[in-house]
């Protein structure tokens, strides 16, 4: 049941939810800027979910960043975001919620130029 009520508030407040991030370098006197795009949604009834021996409770995967990665983006029930190292591993927490990580993206965002 805790998986199924944060699937359902994942998807009612941050479901369709799009933006990019910009980053900025600069090499040899060169500036250069990238952007890459996320997106928050989930997989419906086919969102690949398990459970998590180590913390308790469960994590599932949702869209996150649009670059091909050998991880996935991971949400546990507990609110954290996390990925996993190679795609089969266990859950790695990455920061204590979504809105940490898109205040994290506010702010690499508005720092790139």
């Amino acid at each position: 049941m805790e998986l199924i009520i944060r699937l359902e508030g994942f998807e009612q407040r941050f479901g369709g939810l799009r933006y990019e991030v910009r980053r900025s370098w600069v090499v040899n006197g060169d500036r250069h800027e990238t952007a890459r795009g996320w997106e928050y949604d989930h997989l419906g009834v086919k969102t690949a979910a398990w459970q998590d021996p180590r913390r308790g409770g469960w994590y599932f995967e949702w869209t996150g960043e649009r670059v091909s990665k050998p991880c996935r983006d991971l949400i546990h029930t507990d609110g954290s975001v996390g990925t996993d190292v190679d795609g089969g591993s266990g859950y790695l927490p990455i920061t204590p919620s979504i809105l940490h990580l898109i205040e994290s993206h506010a702010l690499t965002d508005s720092v790139a130029t």
